[in-house]
């Protein structure tokens, strides 16, 4: 069975090599031309503003690049010149340009501005700076330009400037200015006025000299060929040691190492490297390419940016690795082991096995032709043992010579080849596939130690042989006795092992789901995401090989990052995020021999990894908002004020993007409105959010950018929006208009009612009273009922007012009671000549569901509707609705939140039977009787009397009847039947 397996990997590992051949390499570094954004191949400039965005000076324009997209700035949109020497922000967020015009212009809020076109020079402007004080000092060939806030000043000099030379702040806050032959640097003054100290005066011509300051303080400088360190002693400089490099013109330094490593751009040469006083070229496979640099810059997250005069600009993710792949050499795309022997590397694979020597791949004969298919190597006193696919290969070995002779044995080994290792004791020990782990001595003779599903890897550390497996843990071998490290028995969290290291100070055992810590005292540790470790596979552990300190120091690999393990403290120390696709194919893992480099076998050749160079974890991803659109148009974002929009309603569009330049594509965003939805979005790639329908109200957008490792931004980005309503939608606004509304029919009322009182004593005083006490109660009744509602509908206008449906409804409802008080008036200023009565065919259901609907806005009353859909009457829709209405609102009145309310209807053979019913307080029976439908009696308290005697003659007018059923303290039913 698991020899089928491992002729399928031949199979599939061959196809990889296929395709490998066919779709080309992998490569550590991401080019950026004019096809992708910039407006020039010829960078002059690479700059990095304090949120993290990245900007580019070329001889066509400044653009600036978000890890997403450019954005360019020229002469088309107010630069004053496209040729572009330096970019530079100061205090006040001014994003300042030098270029080949004198004059001073600068970007804020997305727009480019002029400051000053009157400067003192008419040269161009090669480099700019800010001081501790915030003063900005602009760097022309003639001279230097001072801006102190508003207040500008010119200084001339006499200087021979180029426009390559530089300034560079120093930590104390002032300026550290070149020229020809001197290094000054510029005193920390008030205002506008400048002066200087000479630092240093070099003892020839140095047009092009490069500065830059260390983390310690001390400050390099290149001019031409020779890299000077220097110690800063108040005002002179003290030189600590001098490198001779290639001619160079830029220098940038990763200050966090404790022995600087300087990287320098030379105008013929490329890009090297300096540290401990070597010299070494950067590779192309690294990025580097070997003409014109310009400018380079170590962005917050570690790439390596370098401008390549001619050729754009390359962004080297992970500088500190160094790739042996196809276009080094390397035979085949997948590498399954590597080995080490001394400061030599060997690579196997199907392609058989291949040196890495001297920064170069080596195709050695020594390796004959059979040895395909290579799974591991092992070095002896003479000779030499090669492991392929499922057999071990056995040749004479001079460790002098370092020499492959003669073939001398053949072991066939039919489970497959997983690992070898040669013991202390001349025991050659074979990890297979299958169920025995095969132990050669010295003799020849075969010893099988039987195990549950093959083993992976051989791993002899301390004074015992462990055993590696994908499915069943470890085994420690040692004097015949065999230990089992496993879930099951709760020494791991795994039972898939990657790595081992055991010592003095105890075992060390990385697996799928975290590392076990087991010190020779005390409880074993385990190491997961809870407690510092990044990515749960720890696919390496071994020493550091720093012997200063006084606790033990381990790396720890993981396929995320770069930890080191010091003492019981696990620190973060480098993402492998910028390596995520050549980690995520790494078969094999070892470190060098002197445990400062580790070596990977992966899908796409041999990584080697500088850890003397690990030291800067990746910083959470800086979010930015980009654009703002209120109802399709953009608003202007500004830091603290809120945006306003009067409206009823907007839609609101975001769009951001992440500051990150580690697979950029990667970054996730995680979002919410605040005012609408507390909780946070699940991270999701897009890169823009649209909010439809927003009501009134205060709302606060935070959005941050989640990086490859799934670190999230340390603060949102925010922007404040208020939807103030229009003027009509305000509650104190409608609240008004009721009263006025309210106010004028009861005065227009009261007038009609002394109207018709008169009239009625002229005629008969004595006869048409009782008639005019019922009309005005009838009046006053139905315009009692409207400004009740009308007042219930303001005093629940706050409360409710950001429910759509609510306002809504609150509209009907007043255009409803405008609607009927307004015929109310028409009515009473005509002369009454007889109630006219309609006939049409009404839809009885439709008809109580607006009632219902209408009463909700001011009571939240639940009322049920048995009426079947499509249920008509003919009759009069207006006399009915009034009485059905007025039926409705006394089953309100009479009930509490707890009682039920029913309005049915069903069709009888006699005609048709209309019922409200409630549960409420009911009435008596002598009240029935005596009082029901009489006039100006009522049971409530501040009740006219005059509804029901209404609504009983309006039914009769329809001529219908009316029947009451009701008993104390159960409720009460009215039955309302029309005969056909």
């Amino acid at each position: 069975m698991h020899l089928a397996k491992n002729l399928a990997g031949i199979l599939l590992f061959g196809y990889g090599l296929l395709v490998g051949s066919v779709f080309g390499q992998t490569r550590l570094y991401t080019s950026y031309t004019k096809a992708d954004g910039l407006p020039s191949d010829y960078v002059l400039q690479i700059h990095q503003s304090p949120n993290g965005l990245m900007w580019f000076g070329t001889e066509r324009g400044a653009v600036s690049y978000d890890g997403e997209r450019f954005t360019r700035y020229t002469t088309d949109n107010g630069l004053p010149h496209n040729l572009v020497y330096d970019i530079h922000e100061d205090a006040l967020g001014r994003t300042w340009f030098g270029t080949q015009s004198p004059n001073l212009y600068y970007l804020q809020h997305n727009q480019i501005h002029s400051f000053l076109d009157s400067t003192g020079s008419v040269e161009s402007i090669s480099s700019i700076a800010s001081d501790r004080n915030n003063r900005v000092l602009f760097r022309f060939q003639d001279g230097i330009g001072v801006l102190n806030g508003n207040d500008y000043d010119f200084h001339p000099m006499n200087l021979l400037v180029s426009k390559e030379s530089n300034m560079v702040r120093l930590m104390d806050g002032r300026v550290l200015v070149n020229d020809a032959w001197n290094i000054l640097v510029a005193r920390l003054d008030s205002g506008t006025d400048l002066r200087f100290d000479t630092l240093h005066v070099f003892d020839r011509l140095s047009t092009f000299a490069a500065l830059a300051q260390a983390s310690d303080s001390t400050i390099y400088i290149s001019n031409h060929y020779d890299l000077m360190r220097f110690k800063l002693d108040e005002n002179t400089f003290q030189l600590i040691e001098s490198t001779v490099i290639p001619f160079s013109t830029t220098i940038e330094l990763l200050s966090e190492s404790p022995t600087h490593r300087v990287v320098i751009g030379s105008r013929y040469y490329g890009l090297s490297m300096v540290q401990n006083g070597i010299v070494t070229q950067i590779s192309t496979s690294q990025g580097s390419q070997n003409h014109h640099i310009s400018a380079q810059l170590v962005d917050y997250e570690g790439n390596l940016w370098v401008a390549n005069f001619g050729q754009g600009v390359q962004k080297i993710t992970s500088w500190n690795a160094t790739m042996y792949d196809q276009e080094s050499g390397i035979r085949e795309q997948n590498v399954w082991r590597v080995a080490t022997r001394g400061d030599r590397i060997f690579a196997m694979g199907v392609a058989g096995i291949q040196e890495i020597a001297e920064g170069m791949v080596q195709n050695n004969p020594r390796f004959r032709a059979a040895h395909r298919s290579v799974r591991g190597i092992q070095f002896g006193h003479d000779r030499v043992y090669i492991g392929t696919m499922s057999a071990v290969h056995i040749h004479t070995f001079d460790s002098k010579t370092e020499t492959i002779g003669s073939f001398l044995k053949y072991i066939d080994i039919g489970d497959g080849v997983n690992d070898l290792h040669l013991a202390k004791d001349g025991s050659l020990w074979i990890a297979t596939a299958g169920t025995d782990l095969v132990q050669l001595l010295a003799d020849g003779t075969r010893v099988l130690h039987p195990v549950r599903n093959g083993v992976e890897r051989l791993v002899e550390s301390g004074n015992a042989l462990w055993w590696l497996t994908s499915d069943d843990g470890a085994y420690r071998f040692e004097a015949d006795s065999i230990a089992h490290y496993d879930k099951e028995n709760g020494r791991l969290p795994s039972n898939s092992v990657w790595s081992l290291h055991e010592d003095d100070h105890g075992i060390l055992i990385g697996t799928s789901a975290g590392l076990v810590r087991m010190p020779r005292q005390g409880s074993p540790v385990t190491y997961q995401s809870s407690n510092g470790l990044i990515g749960s596979e720890v696919i390496g552990v071994f020493p550091t090989g720093d012997q200063t300190r006084s606790v033990p120091a381990y790396w720890v690999i993981t396929r995320n990052h770069v930890h080191q393990l010091i003492g019981e403290d696990l620190i973060e120390m480098t993402s492998l995020a910028p390596l995520s696709n050549e980690m995520a194919g790494a078969q094999w893992l070892i470190p060098s021999d002197n445990r400062n480099s580790m070596i990977l076998a992966t899908a796409s050749g041999v990584m080697v990894y500088d850890l003397t160079k690990a030291g800067r974890p990746i910083p959470p991803p800086k979010v930015a908002l980009q654009s703002v659109l209120i109802n399709s148009d953009a608003v202007l974002i500004q830091d603290s004020a809120p945006i306003q929009h009067r409206s009823a309603s907007v839609a609101l569009d975001v769009t951001f993007s992440g500051l990150t330049f580690i697979k950029e594509r990667d970054t996730r965003f995680t979002y919410r409105l605040v005012g609408l939805d507390n909780a946070w979005s699940s991270p999701q790639p897009n890169r823009s959010v649209r909010y439809a329908n927003l009501p009134p109200g205060s709302y606060e957008f935070q959005v941050k950018a989640v990086n490859v490792d799934g670190i999230e931004s340390a603060l949102p980005a925010t922007i404040r929006i208020r939807v103030v309503p229009p003027f009509w939608m305000h509650p104190i606004f409608v609240f008004l208009m009721v009263v006025l509304l309210s106010g004028v029919f009861i005065i227009a009322v009261r007038w009609r009612l002394q109207a018709l009182k008169l009239e009625i004593v002229k005629r008969n005083e004595q006869r048409q009273f009782e008639a005019i006490q019922r009309i005005g109660a009838s009046i006053s009744h139905d315009i009692k009922n409207t400004v009740f509602s009308l007042n219930l509908l303001a005093r629940n206008l706050e409360k409710r007012f950001d429910n759509p449906e609510f306002r809504k409804d609150a509209i009907e409802t007043i255009e409803s009671s405008l609607t009927y008080l307004s015929t109310l008036v028409s009515r009473l200023q005509k002369q009454p000549t007889g109630l006219s009565v309609a006939k049409v065919n009404v839809d009885i259901h439709e008809m109580v569901n607006t009632i219902q609907k209408r009463l909700s806005v001011i009571s939240e009353r639940n009322i049920t509707v048995d009426i079947q859909t499509g249920f008509t009457i003919s009759t009069d829709p207006e006399i009915l609705e009034r009485i059905l209405e007025n039926l409705i609102q006394n089953a309100i009145d009479a009930t509490s939140a707890t009682d039920s309310i029913t309005v049915s209807a069903k069709m009888e053979s006699s005609g048709s039977l209309l019922c409200v019913k409630d549960s409420g307080k009911g009435m008596s029976q002598e009240f029935i009787r005596n009082q029901l439908f009489k006039p100006f009696q009522s049971t409530k308290s501040k009740g006219i009397g005059i509804g029901l005697y209404t609504c009983k003659e309006l039914i009769e007018v329809l001529n219908g009847t009316v029947n009451v059923e009701s008993e104390l303290g159960k409720g009460t039913t009215f039955c309302i039947r029309f005969v056909s």
